[in-house]
């Protein structure tokens, strides 16, 4: 399955490593507007960098494309994709202005792409200790 990222900021490292460590994928493009976060994710994995989604969407021609934008860019992105056959895996929210809730459920309707919102952070290691260690402090107080 070939994969694209579109977003270069943080919360992408995850999903980068990910793609690249799975047997299934084949990691082809970065995308950001700041062509230095691109270029050094495509220099790091040796994939291709663009900073125009659109372009590497008609040069790719990705199976799947990882949104790790910001919150406001995802819904613009993914239904991109999604009108292109390409599926969606989405940073969260999905969502991030309400007027497009209906507009977004009228689309995915009509489509047979499956779409994946991920709550990536939640399942690093980081969070996950910080997460035990918060859970192991309220067992240890008395007034629960």
């Amino acid at each position: 399955m070939k994969v694209a990222i579109v977003g270069c900021g943080n919360v992408s490292a995850l999903h980068f490593d990910a793609a690249f460590r799975s047997p299934a994928a084949q990691l082809a493009a970065a995308v950001d507007i700041k062509p230095e976060r691109a270029n050094r994710y495509a220099e790091k994995y040796g994939i291709k960098a663009y900073t125009d989604y659109y372009e590497m969407l008609d040069s790719e021609k990705p199976d799947v494309v990882h949104i790790c934008t910001p919150h406001y860019l995802h819904t613009k992105y993914a239904v991109e994709a999604l009108s292109r056959g390409i599926n969606v895996l989405s940073e969260k929210p999905f969502v991030a202005i309400a007027v497009y809730i209906s507009f977004i459920s009228s689309i995915l309707c009509t489509l047979v792409n499956p779409i994946l919102v991920t709550y990536s952070l939640n399942l690093s290691r980081v969070y996950c200790t910080k997460l035990l260690v918060f859970s192991e402090m309220d067992t240890k107080r008395s007034d629960i």
